[in-house]
């Protein structure tokens, strides 16, 4: 994310992180923030890795399914995650799916300010 925020990129570093983060179990550990976050920075900063954002999406479904206190998932993370995967042209129907689920059933509709409301709606159109 700091990366990301200075607009840094480091490509050695970020190929690093994207192991790390998709080794086994690990982002099982991450909170609905962390995912979202994540997934922003590397977008931010263009790196592509098509399995990482795949694991980023598989973890925020996961997230959105489970009903514990870890798992409450914001809708700016939701916007975040959407917006990230259509940066990268990395498509995943199932989250995409479950983002406007939850959006319209859990009324995350209102807590979008118009910067979410338009990011959310690009992140659609562009997937």
């Amino acid at each position: 994310w700091a990366y990301a925020s200075l607009g840094l990129a480091e490509e050695r570093l970020m190929a690093g992180l994207a192991v790390r983060i998709r080794s086994p179990g690990f982002l099982s550990t991450f909170k609905p923030q962390e995912t979202s976050m994540t997934a922003w920075a590397f977008a931010s900063l263009g790196f592509r890795d098509e399995k990482l954002m795949a694991a980023l999406a598989d973890q925020t479904v996961s997230d959105l399914q489970t009903p514990n206190p870890k798992a409450d998932v914001q809708a700016r993370g939701l916007v975040s995650i959407a917006w990230a995967l259509a940066k990268l042209d990395t498509p995943h129907p199932e989250l995409m799916q479950q983002i406007a689920t939850r959006t319209l059933k859990t009324g995350l509709l209102q807590d979008l300010n118009p910067q979410g409301t338009a990011n959310l709606a690009w992140a659609y159109a562009a997937l």
